[in-house]
C-alpha cells in the first residue's frame, strides 16, 4: 500500500426514490441537477455518519401495521388478530424484534476528499465493507460503475487522480436485486438485516500502476511448505518489468498481461505449528512489489490446516474431528449491522467455546473479515454460506449468481484456516440436486483448502446410500414419512437409542442440521437490555398477552422452569447425536435466542449472548464437549425388583487419545451421597465415537424407595463426567387416594372414580408406553 485515506465521518446524504428500483439510471437522471454546487446545496441537505446505517440515524419510514417487512414467514394480516391489539401510540411487532425505521430502496451518500502531492502515477481504489445490496459510484460526477453482492466488500477502481479535492457519490440500493428468498439472513428483517448504509471500513487507497491484486496461500501440512500465488494487475496497457519479493525470495518478472500470476514455494520449519481448535498456529506471508520508484507491501495470514473426508468421517490435520456448533445468522441487536471489530467477534466465539462448541454454521450468511480473523485466533471452525436460501434448478439465473458470490468469498476469505466448510444455501428448493452437486465439483477444482456440501438442511431426493457429488451431508430427516428411517432430530433417537436407521448405507459424514429447536418461556427482564437498534416489540407483545391472561406474575418461574426442561431436551438430543454412527457433527438452533420468524427462544443464552440463569456452561459441557460419557439408559423409572443394566460408551474427539483411562460410575441419592459405586478395567480411548466400555449393572433391591437418584459416569483424575437421573419405586404398585384426587395405574379404577365425580391422575403401566413409536398416528 502506498497511501490510504479513511472516509469515516460525516457524509452528505439524501434518501432516494423507493419506487424507481430496477431502472438503469445515470447520475444526472437520478439527481436531476446541473452542476456540483447545486447538487450539494439542493439535493444533499441531510447528514449521516459513516460507518453507519440510515435506519439507526432517524431516516426511513415509521414502523406501522402495514410495514412491508422483508420476510416470508409471518402473517401479513397479523394486526387484525385480537391477541395483537395494542395501544394506539405504540406499534409492537409480534414476530420479530423491530428496527426503529424501515427502508428499502436507494439512498445517496456524498463527501469530498483530498489527494496529496506526489501520487500522480498511482492508481486509486475505493472500498466499502458491509454494504447492501447494489451500489453505484460516481467520482466528480462521472459514473465509475456498479457492484452487486452481499458477501464481500464492494471495490471500485478510480484510475489515476490529480492532486487536490475530489467528490465521491455512492448510491446504495438495499432493495431486492435478485430472486432471493426473503428469509435469508443477509436480506431478511428476521434478524434486522434489511438495512441501508456502509457498515464497515470505508476508504480510498493508492497503489502503483502495476500492483498486487490478491495473494492466495495453499499450505501443505506434511511438508510445511506453502504455494503462494500473487496476482499482479498491470494498468499501463503495455509490457512492464517489476520486482516481487515473498518471504525473502526475490523474482524479477515481465508483466505481459493485464492480470498475471507469479508463484512462489515457501518453506517453513518442520516444527512450525499447525492450526486447529487446540493450536492456533498462524503464519505470515510477506510480499513486496517494486515498480519504478514505488513499493507496495502486503501481509497475508494463513495456517497449516488440512481438512478432508475419509473413512466416513472428518479429519483435520489427520486427526478425527467432531463438529459441535451453533447456528448464527449475523444478528447484532444493539447496532443492527454486523461488527467489523475482531474483539466483538472474539467475545462471541469465546462464549461458544465456553459452552463446549468448536464450530459455527453461518445460516444463509457470510460474515465480515473480522469474524474470520477472530476464529483464526480462537480456534473455531466455520461453515460459511453464500447468503442464500433459494430455489435452484438447471439453467436458472440463481446458479450464475451463486457462482459469482462463491468466487468472491473464496478469493476474499479463503486464506483463513478457520474457513473449513462452504455451503451454497440453506434448505434449497426446486430441483436443486444436480446444479448444486455441479457447484461442489466446480468449487473443488478451484480451491481444495475447504470441503463443500451441496446444501444445508433438506433431505436429499435419493436414499442415503445413493447420495453422491458432495464432500459431506448436512441435513435432518425431519418427519416420520421419510423412509428409510425417520428423523435425526427429535425423540426417535432418545432413551438410549440413536438415528442410525435414517443414515442406512450412507458413505459420507453427516452433520445434524439445526438440532433441538427447544423453546423456553420469555424472560421479560431482557426487554431492558434492548438499548440500541432493535426494539423488543415481540417481547412486549408477549408480556402484554401474559398480563391479559393473568400469568405475568409467574413469568420468572415459567422462564426458569421451562429453561430447565429445555436443557434436559438438548441433553437428550446431543447425546443421541453422539451415539449415532456416521453423525460427526451437529449445529444448534441456537446457542442464543433467535429474534425473528415468530421469535424462537431456543437459546441457552439471551439475544446478547448472556446467561439466562437456568444453566451454567460447566453444567452444559458435561454432555456437550470433546469427550462425553454416554449411557444407553432406556427408561428413567425403575422398581426395587429390577437390576439397572445399561451399556456405557464414550464419544472422544480430544487433542489426543487417552491411554488406560479409568471409567467409574456412582449412584447418588438425593443428598448427593454415594449408595452404589463401580469402575471398569483401564481402557484406551481412541479418537472416535461409539467406544464400548461395558455394562453398568446395579441391583436396586436394597435402595430406599420411593426416591430419586442420579447416575454419574466419569474418568478418574479428570473433570470429565456426565449424569442421568432416575426414579425408584417399590415393587408393589400402590394406589394412593387423597381427599381430592386418586392416582392409579388402573384404567378401570380411574373410570370408576370419574363416573362417581371424583378426580383422577391416571398413569398407564410402563408396558403401555411406546417410546419407540411416532407420537402421531
Amino acid at each position: 500500500m502506498v497511501w490510504e485515506y479513511s472516509l469515516h465521518g460525516i457524509w452528505n446524504f439524501r434518501l432516494g426514490d423507493t419506487q424507481t428500483r430496477d431502472v438503469q439510471i445515470t447520475y444526472t437522471e437520478e439527481i436531476n441537477v446541473g452542476n456540483k454546487q447545486e447538487f450539494e446545496e439542493t439535493v444533499f441537505k441531510d447528514k449521516i455518519k459513516i460507518p453507519g446505517i440510515l435506519q439507526a440515524q432517524g431516516y426511513g419510514e415509521d414502523i406501522k401495521e402495514t410495514t412491508p417487512w422483508v420476510s416470508g414467514l409471518h402473517d401479513k394480516l397479523w394486526y387484525q388478530r385480537e391477541e395483537y391489539k395494542m395501544a394506539e401510540d405504540e406499534i409492537n411487532i409480534p414476530f420479530l424484534s423491530q428496527p426503529p425505521k424501515h427502508y428499502t430502496g436507494k439512498a445517496w451518500y456524498q463527501r469530498t476528499f483530498d489527494i496529496p502531492k506526489g501520487l500522480e502515477d498511482c492508481i486509486f481504489y475505493f472500498e466499502m465493507e458491509c454494504v447492501k445490496w447494489k451500489t453505484s459510484l460516481w467520482l466528480d460526477s462521472q459514473l465509475i460503475g456498479t457492484v452487486t453482492g452481499l458477501c464481500t466488500p464492494h471495490i471500485y477502481c478510480l484510475g489515476e487522480l490529480m492532486e487536490g479535492e475530489h467528490s465521491i457519490t455512492v448510491c446504495a440500493d438495499n432493495h431486492y436485486q435478485y430472486p432471493y428468498r426473503p428469509d435469508g439472513h443477509m436480506v431478511s428483517d428476521a434478524l434486522g438485516a434489511s438495512w441501508n448504509g456502509m457498515a464497515g471500513k470505508v476508504f480510498i487507497k493508492a497503489v502503483p500502476a502495476v500492483h498486487m491484486e490478491n495473494i492466495t496461500v495453499f499450505p501443505e501440512l506434511e511438508t510445511k511448505t506453502a504455494s503462494v500465488s500473487v496476482i499482479i494487475r498491470n494498468h499501463t496497457g503495455v509490457n512492464q518489468k517489476a520486482q516481487i519479493q515473498v518471504n525473502g525470495i526475490i523474482k524479477s518478472v515481465d508483466i505481459r498481461e493485464e492480470l498475471q500470476t507469479v508463484t512462489f514455494e515457501i518453506s517453513y520449519p518442520e516444527a512450525a505449528d499447525e492450526w486447529d481448535e487446540y493450536t492456533n498456529g498462524l503464519h505470515k506471508v510477506y510480499a513486496e512489489l517494486t515498480f519504478h520508484n514505488r513499493t507496495e507491501e502486503k501481509t497475508v495470514t494463513f495456517g497449516f490446516r488440512k481438512i478432508e473426508v475419509k473413512e466416513g468421517g472428518f479429519y483435520i490435520n489427520n486427526r478425527p474431528v467432531y463438529f459441535r456448533g451453533t447456528h448464527f445468522g449475523g444478528d447484532f441487536p444493539l447496532t443492527g449491522y454486523p461488527s467489523v471489530k475482531v474483539s466483538d467477534w472474539k467475545k462471541i466465539l469465546g462464549t461458544c467455546k465456553a459452552w463446549g462448541l468448536n464450530f459455527i454454521r453461518f445460516h444463509s450468511y457470510c460474515p465480515p473479515e473480522a469474524a474470520f480473523i477472530a476464529a483464526d485466533e480462537e480456534g473455531i471452525y466455520l461453515q460459511v454460506e453464500c447468503g442464500m436460501w433459494n430455489k435452484f434448478y438447471e439453467n436458472c439465473e440463481m446458479n450464475d449468481i451463486l457462482w459469482e458470490e462463491t468466487k468472491k468469498i473464496l478469493i476474499t476469505y479463503g486464506n483463513h484456516p478457520s474457513f473449513v466448510m462452504l455451503s451454497p444455501s440453506n434448505e434449497p428448493g426446486g430441483e436443486w440436486y444436480k446444479p448444486l452437486t455441479d457447484w461442489v465439483k466446480k468449487c473443488r477444482e478451484i480451491d481444495n483448502r475447504h470441503i463443500y456440501t451441496a446444501q444445508s438442511g433438506w433431505p436429499y431426493p435419493v436414499e442415503p446410500a445413493q447420495i453422491e457429488g458432495t464432500d459431506y451431508v448436512y441435513f435432518h430427516r425431519s418427519g416420520y414419512g421419510i423412509q428409510p428411517g425417520g428423523t435425526i432430530r427429535g425423540d426417535m433417537g432418545w432413551h438410549g437409542k440413536d438415528y442410525r436407521l435414517s443414515l442406512k448405507g450412507i458413505q459420507y459424514p453427516v452433520i445434524s442440521h439445526e438440532l433441538g429447536q427447544w423453546c423456553s418461556y420469555p424472560d421479560y427482564d431482557v426487554i431492558d437490555k434492548f438499548k440500541g437498534y432493535l426494539k423488543p416489540g415481540n417481547y412486549k407483545t408477549f408480556r402484554e398477552s401474559a398480563g391479559k391472561h393473568g400469568v405475568l406474575r409467574k413469568a420468572r418461574e415459567f422462564a426458569y422452569l421451562s429453561g430447565k426442561l429445555k436443557v434436559q431436551l438438548y441433553k437428550e438430543e446431543i447425546e443421541a447425536n453422539f451415539r449415532t454412527p456416521h453423525l460427526y457433527g451437529f449445529e444448534l438452533l441456537d446457542l442464543h435466542d433467535y429474534l425473528g420468524q415468530g421469535t424462537a427462544l431456543v437459546g441457552l443464552l439471551n439475544p446478547f449472548w448472556e446467561e439466562k440463569g437456568f444453566v451454567k456452561p460447566e453444567e452444559y459441557r458435561a454432555f456437550c464437549n470433546e469427550t462425553v460419557p454416554l449411557l444407553r439408559i432406556k427408561k428413567r423409572v425403575y422398581t426395587t425388583d429390577e437390576v439397572l443394566d445399561c451399556p456405557v460408551e464414550f464419544c472422544h474427539f480430544g487433542r489426543k487419545e487417552m491411554i488406560k483411562a479409568i471409567i467409574y460410575w456412582i449412584i447418588l441419592n438425593h443428598k448427593g451421597e454415594a449408595v452404589e459405586t463401580g469402575e471398569f478395567p483401564p481402557i484406551d480411548l481412541p479418537l472416535k465415537k461409539n467406544i464400548e466400555i461395558g455394562r453398568l449393572k446395579a441391583d436396586l433391591k436394597d435402595l430406599t424407595a420411593p426416591a430419586d437418584y442420579e447416575i454419574v459416569i466419569g474418568i478418574r483424575n479428570t473433570s470429565i463426567k456426565n449424569s442421568w437421573p432416575f426414579w425408584l419405586y417399590n415393587t408393589e404398585e400402590k394406589e394412593f387416594h387423597t381427599k381430592e384426587v386418586l392416582y392409579t395405574h388402573s384404567l378401570g379404577k380411574a373410570l370408576e372414580v370419574l363416573t362417581l365425580g371424583g378426580k383422577v391422575i391416571y398413569s398407564p403401566p410402563a408396558e403401555h408406553h411406546r417410546l419407540d413409536s411416532p407420537p402421531f398416528p
